[in-house]
């Protein structure tokens, strides 16, 4: 997780919390996981 100068673990945590709160949804894809928007307003905010 260069880019972001974070470890592999507060990444994963971080998206954890964005998939409980809603914002995100994950798709396992065997041992990889795929996140997607799903709130509109995500879009926005990066926009």
């Amino acid at each position: 997780m260069r880019h972001v100068q974070l470890s592999q673990g507060r990444v994963a945590a971080h998206l954890a919390c964005l998939v409980t709160c809603g914002l995100l949804t994950l798709r396992r894809d065997g041992r990889s996981a795929r996140y997607s928007v799903r709130d509109p307003r995500v879009l926005e905010l990066l926009g």
